[in-house]
């Protein structure tokens, strides 16, 4: 029934809305319809990149171990490093969570499923081997679960050494405290942290191996926990490989149709819920994975709380509404954000000189990353275009006589902002996880490889004691995602309007 309508509304040019408004049909529905109908047409659905190649995570692992053994201390001589993927969680009885593998794991060997461990051993300066110890399920499970991966899929997959049984973890531990006795061996392992403090948030369930866990407490004395390796992982990954670029830029691209397509559809009436559906709608027919997050779909005041993911209300006429959206592919994430009334050209003079005063912040910043080039040794840190991104919102909404008491004290103003009005840093590292590496320094100069976004905002509470009263209860938020390549900055989300005037001309436009 989808097709054959969506056949008729090609074939008549009927708008999606008014098709759904006559026979109470979804426009998400019939939009989408038509948009894979066309396909072939005006809509360019994205090439979706090669996978991460399996030479790639050799060499990924084999940078990963020389920054080990270089961080150790120098009497240590063997290197025993363990990374847990993720386990899988549930939200009630028999009914998972959406499985999303532990982004550390997945750098260093591609494989997807949960409850699997990575273990390299060095065994001198210039030597290691990798293992990769994954769960077998018992036949029965089979039936409700499907097969395990096999030894030739995962050495396919990953290029690592050996492949062994989940249960055989235990006595590959016991063999190595006995052929190790009187060596000096540098313990790091993730796990460490959950002996030491309860786990963090953003450990994306890390699996628990008891056999692992045991053999840390019970260890002899010629090994020496050394820590989690986190950091020297992230550190691998904050640099991204071409092949690692490319995956991103499709990613990016993927994300600016969707918003494009949800500039186009959003009016009064519709839910945030269902603009919310039609991202993810659009993400996966044009290629996504998934979403990389719940998106942002705030309208009205609710735009001013900065991560609001709730989606629960109707937008409103007269009202504007923001976006943070991104999605993955292949483990690889994009994140923008923008701005634009529910109902086109119906925004009001306070809500434009807000948006107006977020993307001239972001305008002026990328123009100093472009003016830059690919001159990196110059580059400022993410820390420092932070605190120039609090400067100019300052500067401007004082220049505008938005920022209350009317005073002279720029620094006040720059405080005031930075608590009140814009909280969140101008910046995040990102590439398989939205927050990319977060262990790593945002003071550390920007260098050829890096991924960041730019996102300045204004965030107005309905209830502020610093702005006139007709900017109260609006939020913006500007977004866009970088790549320093060699030739200099690349804006790989530049394709999504950002201006309201440009965002209007699109609304203007026929749906694809």
């Amino acid at each position: 029934m989808a097709k054959l309508l969506a056949s008729v509304f090609i074939t008549f040019g009927i708008r999606a809305r008014s098709w759904s408004q006559c026979f109470g049909y979804q426009e998400l529905r019939i939009a989408s319809a038509c948009r894979i109908h066309n396909a072939a047409g005006s809509l360019r659905i994205p090439t979706r990149p090669a996978s991460v190649a399996v030479s790639e995570f050799q060499v990924r692992r084999h940078k990963f171990v020389n920054r080990i053994r270089k961080a150790s201390p120098t009497h240590i001589q063997q290197h025993l490093i363990c990374v847990p993927g993720s386990r899988l969680v549930y939200m009630a009885k028999d009914v998972p969570y959406v499985f999303r593998q532990n982004s550390n794991f997945r750098y260093l060997c591609g494989i997807t499923e949960p409850d699997c461990l990575l273990v390299l051993h060095s065994m001198s300066p210039s030597e290691y081997r990798s293992h990769v110890f994954v769960p077998q399920h018992p036949a029965e499970e089979e039936v409700w679960h499907g097969k395990s991966l096999t030894e030739n899929q995962i050495h396919e997959t990953s290029g690592v050494d050996f492949v062994h049984a989940l249960s055989d973890l235990e006595c590959f531990l016991d063999k190595s405290l006995k052929t190790l006795h009187g060596t000096s061996v540098g313990l790091w392992c993730d796990p460490v942290a959950r002996l030491s403090r309860p786990a963090k948030l953003d450990d994306s369930q890390l699996s628990v191996f008891p056999a692992l866990d045991d053999f840390l407490l019970q260890k002899s004395a010629n090994f020496i926990v050394l820590g989690t390796p986190t950091l020297y992982i992230q550190e691998c990954r904050l640099v991204k490989s071409l092949a690692e670029v490319e995956l991103m830029r499709c990613s990016a691209e993927i994300s600016v149709y969707a918003l494009k397509s949800a500039m186009q559809r959003t009016h009064s009436g519709m839910s945030e819920r269902q603009l919310w559906a039609l991202l993810d709608n659009e993400c996966i027919n044009l290629g996504a994975d998934r979403l990389a997050f719940p998106p942002v779909c705030a309208s009205g005041s609710r735009a001013a709380t900065i991560h609001y993911i709730k989606n629960s209300e109707v937008m409103e006429e007269g009202t504007m509404v923001l976006v943070d959206t991104g999605c993955e592919i292949e483990g690889y994430c994009s994140d923008v954000s923008r701005v634009w009334p529910v109902d086109s050209g119906t925004q009001t003079d306070a809500q434009a000189q807000l948006v107006e005063i977020v993307l001239w912040v972001q305008q002026t910043i990328l123009k100093q990353l472009f003016q830059l080039g690919n001159n990196y040794a110059a580059y400022p840190t993410l820390d420092n275009l932070y605190h120039r991104m609090l400067e100019l919102l300052a500067r401007q909404l004082r220049q505008h006589d938005l920022l209350l008491p009317r005073t002279s004290d720029h620094s006040r103003d720059t405080a005031i902002v930075s608590k009140h009005f814009c909280p969140h840093h101008l910046s995040h590292y990102l590439g398989m996880d939205i927050h990319d590496c977060s262990d790593v320094s945002r003071s550390r100069p920007l260098q050829e490889g890096m991924t960041f976004t730019i996102e300045p905002g204004l965030y107005i509470a309905e209830d502020s004691q610093f702005a006139p009263l007709e900017y109260r209860g609006i939020g913006v938020r500007i977004e866009d995602d970088i790549y320093l390549g060699p030739q200099g900055p690349e804006v790989l989300t530049k394709g999504c309007p950002s201006s309201l005037s440009d965002i209007s001309n699109l609304r203007c436009e026929k749906f694809d």
